[in-house]
This record gives structure tokens, C-alpha cells and sequence, in this order.
């Protein structure tokens, strides 16, 4: 992409975030989540989860089984003070293989991650629910900024494994 693309995206992604202003909390700083907090949306920058559930699948076969039971699902996890944070993921939606490394399924971590997310429930033994609405392991748009900044009229995108 030249350089001048990038530049109007930025620019857009800016003017963007200036004008729209969506009430997000940052998942990592609640440690007292409660039920309340149902259906607020949440952000989770660089943070390091255990996966679960998460194998190889051949596309040209029929699609991995979900049972709707999260522990049993494909699913990603990590605890903040006394709660267990779960994100189920459907393995439909992972196309590469560079997708299913980015979420652990070598060593069951999925390190570095970023996304939003939606509180879904919380149950009385203190887990909860979230439907993941976006998960990734890069921040682009951060990047492409720093090199405008820079000067820079290159970007070298770099993968998180």
C-alpha cells in the first residue's frame, strides 16, 4: 500500500476516534467485576491467555463441533485478582495457520493479545462470560502512526509468534 493510503487512513482512524466516543472500559484494571457490568463492552490490550480446546481442524471437512458449554469449547482464558475471565472462540473463523499458533495451540498460550469484548454473565463461583467481538495480536494502527510521526515512508508489519 503506498504511503498516501496510509497517511488518509490514519488520518481517518483519527478523526474517527475524535468524533466517536464509545464508552469502553479497560478489562484489565476491573477487579471487581459484577453484574452489573453485563453487557458493557470491555478492551484488553497485550494480555496473555491460556488456550483451551484449540486444535487443527481441516477446513475441507465439515466444521468443528461447538457444544455451547464454554469449558468445552475452544476457548481463551486468563484470571484478574479472584476471577477467571472466559473468551470463547469458534475455530470456523481461524483459516490459517498462522491463526491457530497466534492462538496457542502449540503450547496452549496465546500471548500478546488484543480485542474487545462483551460481558455476557457471571456466574455465582466467580467466572465470566464474555462474547469476543474482535481479537488480534498486532496494533496496526498504532504502527502506521509512529512511522508517520518518524517520517518513515516504509511500514514493516511484524506477526506476534
Amino acid at each position: 500500500m503506498p504511503f498516501d493510503d496510509y497517511h488518509r487512513l490514519i488520518a481517518f482512524a483519527e478523526d474517527l476516534l475524535e468524533n466517536w466516543h464509545p464508552i469502553v472500559l479497560n478489562l484489565q484494571q476491573y477487579d471487581n467485576l459484577t453484574k452489573s457490568h453485563i453487557g458493557c463492552t470491555f478492551e484488553f490490550f497485550q494480555t496473555d491467555f491460556v488456550s483451551k480446546n484449540i486444535k487443527f481442524w481441516d477446513i475441507s471437512a465439515k466444521k468443528p463441533q461447538m457444544y455451547g458449554i464454554y469449558k468445552k469449547d475452544p476457548h481463551l482464558y486468563f484470571e484478574i485478582e479472584n476471577m477467571k475471565i472466559y473468551l470463547p472462540i469458534n475455530l470456523a473463523w481461524m483459516a490459517t495457520e498462522t491463526s491457530f499458533h497466534n492462538f496457542g495451540i502449540d503450547n496452549g498460550k496465546a500471548e500478546c493479545l488484543s480485542g474487545i469484548c462483551i460481558l455476557k454473565s457471571i456466574s455465582s463461583n466467580k467466572e465470566a462470560l464474555f462474547t469476543p467481538l474482535l481479537i488480534g495480536a498486532y496494533d496496526y494502527f498504532a504502527e502506521m502512526k509512529q512511522a508517520v510521526i518518524q517520517g518513515k515512508r516504509d511500514l514493516e508489519i511484524r506477526t506476534s509468534w
